[in-house]
């Protein structure tokens, strides 16, 4: 089994660029989807993170792929997933940092 790989944009902190590398691709466990994303937007409080006028949350560390506000089909599911979270469905979601 070969590991995979996909590109993010991550921020290493305030002031500095984003820098595009490669993190391993995510795999789904418990209740987690992967969503490959297809759009996305940028959400302010990123922009005011970047820019060191608000705090990065506690709970995440650098460096962070960041973005939230994000479209796609659901790719993967964990084995808790129940409902609506199948694959091949339409969502559009607000999703965490990782």
């Amino acid at each position: 089994m070969r590991n995979r790989h996909i590109r993010a944009a991550r921020f290493h902190g305030p002031g500095r660029p984003l820098v595009v590398e490669e993190i391993p691709e995510p795999k789904p466990t418990g209740a987690e989807v992967v969503i490959p994303i297809a759009a996305a937007d940028v959400c302010r409080s990123d922009v005011h993170i970047r820019s060191d006028e608000f705090p990065l949350p506690p709970d995440r560390a650098l460096p962070a792929t960041m973005g939230h506000e994000n479209a796609g089909f659901v790719d993967e599911v964990g084995s808790e997933v129940t409902g609506l979270w199948r694959t091949r469905v339409r969502h559009v979601t607000r999703l965490r940092w990782q």
